[in-house]
């Protein structure tokens, strides 16, 4: 549905989130988003839709996905660049924009939990003309030792407010992601890649001369040192945690 965010825009706003094997935690992630949802409709007007992307799940991924009224996709990668930009491509299909400028894609992970402001920050700043936004997350404290805990926060202070120039370094989560169709299509989509796909799309989004913003409000990840891609956010926690043992 497209509805007015301001005087003289308009969205159509979707959430896309892979998935493999997450019955565990995907349904924290669906009703974090549902509220996200539901918060950003009655201050905004605007309906938001949600596609889970199942990817070779075995467990039940897809039915939880569905309990929470999501758009479901079954797909037999294993790979969560591909899901990622199979996801995309299906919502642009379904909604077959004609401005593909005004088409908002908020992107998170199955095993993370979005504040209630997630999407209408977003929103607020595509509506000022941003084409991307690069969000930051942190890990869950249930999941993480505390010493853990406070050397990521010690290594990721997220900025205080949005910037005006790109950190150096930039870092770049697939969990706390938006953009435009139009900067999706400028770029040629995900990289069918099984990890780091999120930072060679924010690349190559950044080299087509995108405007963007960084910062707003962080997503809660899982702390898990086995994750489902080989590396990834579960790799970075993984390491931080061996070289503190290792200290």
């Amino acid at each position: 549905m497209t509805v007015p965010i301001s005087d003289t825009v308009q969205f159509s706003v979707h959430v896309v989130i892979p998935a493999h094997n997450e019955a565990e935690l995907i349904g924290r992630c669906l009703a974090s988003v549902r509220d996200a949802a539901a918060h950003f409709r009655d201050r905004t007007g605007v309906v938001a839709t949600v596609t889970v992307v199942a990817d070779s799940c075995t467990d039940a991924t897809l039915e939880i996905a569905h309990k929470y009224g999501a758009d479901a996709l079954v797909i037999h990668a294993r790979c969560v660049g591909q899901a990622r930009d199979v996801g995309v491509r299906h919502v642009l299909a379904v909604s077959a924009p004609s401005d593909a400028s005004h088409v908002w894609i908020a992107m998170t992970d199955a095993d993370s939990t979005v504040s209630r402001h997630w999407l209408e920050t977003q929103l607020r700043s595509a509506a000022s003309g941003s084409g991307l936004w690069i969000g930051s997350v942190h890990p869950d404290p249930s999941r993480v030792s505390p010493s853990a805990l406070g050397e990521w926060w010690s290594r990721h202070q997220p900025p205080s407010q949005q910037l005006d120039r790109l950190p150096d370094p930039l870092r770049v989560h697939g969990a706390n992601l938006g953009f435009t169709a139009a900067t999706f299509l400028a770029t040629g989509g995900f990289p069918h890649i099984a990890e780091h796909e999120d930072v060679e799309f924010v690349r190559a989004a950044l080299d087509s001369g995108c405007t963007w913003t960084v910062g707003g409000p962080t997503v809660r990840t899982s702390g898990r040192t086995q994750g489902r891609a080989p590396g990834g956010f579960a790799g970075y926690i993984r390491m931080l945690v061996a070289e503190l043992e290792g200290a």
